[in-house]
């Protein structure tokens, strides 16, 4: 049986805490979303906030809380997931799309820099594979930082958590987030707004179930254990990978934390996808015809976004792996062709 790219650390006492809600016939969103939605807010010290179903509507909702007039600017990098630029036009807003740095694939000092007479509204800075953006040369454009950590979850900067950043957080909970892949995702704003957003009031099957809450709550009181095993995992995978593919690095005050294992190849990237697909390991694209990432004609201007477009691989990487599976990932990862 293949490695899996996505698999969920499950534990025996994350399926207790599941049990329990449905036991208590917890199932429609109630007592744990409420709790959950309080941790949360008090953990990343915002000031208000939801669990919802779905990633799209929070973020047209996170959109919204922000109070963003129609015909606003919002800036966003080019390998941005596809569901920004969805919640961006069904708000009227107008995207303005920036091309990624080249030695990582998000938003950095030259797009901050070219954007400080874009007549922006607003910047969202998302955590492509990991990597942590140029937090301080965006505040210096004094407009308000939407900041999504859905693939940083756990991640620091400046020994600060990651989402303690920004005017606004959104973070999703599936498969190929930090933790256990039950779906759902959390925004919030760091100060209130008066306005009322209606929606998810009024209509609870939008709002996270307490049976997916209960697990995404068992997992967060672990969350400190699932990142250092992840960061040991990939500090040993990431000597192994043999030149000339490499995995890109982050310098200065970032931590990061990495849903998978990132590698550059130069070229042969198919031959690459073939042979550890023999070796029982999958392999995919990271930024090509993946589940709600960014599409082809976003980075068609954009050459360091298309260039991690095409050369950018994912390898398995999540806090469970036993050690029969780290040591065939690192032969593999040594002996790429």
């Amino acid at each position: 049986m293949a490695l899996p790219l996505n698999r969920p650390s499950l534990r025996r006492k994350d399926f207790d805490l599941v049990l329990d809600a449905m036991v208590h016939d917890r199932l429609v969103a109630g007592e744990m979303t409420a709790q959950l939605t309080k941790e949360i807010l008090r953990s990343w010290k915002l000031a208000q906030g939801e669990l919802l179903c779905s990633v799209n509507e929070a973020a047209a909702r996170l959109l919204k809380g922000m109070n963003l007039q129609s015909g606003a600017r919002v800036a966003l990098s080019a390998l941005a997931p596809q569901y920004w630029h969805v919640a961006l036009l069904r708000r009227g807003l107008v995207p303005v799309v920036q091309d990624v740095e080249k030695e990582i694939p998000v938003l950095g000092q030259s797009a901050a820099f070219g954007l400080k007479s874009a007549g922006l509204q607003a910047v969202i800075l998302d955590c492509a594979l990991g990597y942590i953006p140029d937090i301080p040369g965006f505040e210096e454009l004094g407009i308000p930082i939407i900041l999504d950590i859905s693939q940083a979850l756990g991640g620091e900067y400046r020994g600060r958590s990651l989402a303690h950043f920004g005017s606004a957080v959104l973070s999703a909970f599936g498969i190929e987030t930090l933790m256990a892949g039950a779906g759902g995702c959390f925004w919030g704003l760091r100060d209130a707004t008066p306005e009322s957003l209606g929606d998810s009031e009024d209509c609870a099957w939008e709002r996270l179930p307490d049976l997916t809450a209960a697990l995404i709550f068992s997992q967060w009181k672990d969350l400190a254990d699932f990142v250092d095993k992840k960061r040991e995992h990939l500090r040993f995978l990431k000597q192994k990978v043999s030149l000339p593919y490499f995995v890109p690095e982050v310098t200065g005050a970032c931590v990061p934390i990495h849903p998978w294992l990132t590698v550059v190849v130069e070229s042969g990237a198919k031959d690459v996808m073939n042979y550890t697909r023999k070796k029982l390991i999958t392999v995919d694209w990271a930024f090509r015809g993946r589940t709600e990432s960014s599409n082809s004609s976003t980075t068609h201007d954009f050459p360091c976004a298309r260039y991690f477009q095409s050369h950018a691989l994912l390898f398995p990487l999540y806090a469970n792996m036993s050690r029969s599976e780290l040591d065939l990932l690192s032969k593999v990862l040594a002996s790429l062709p």
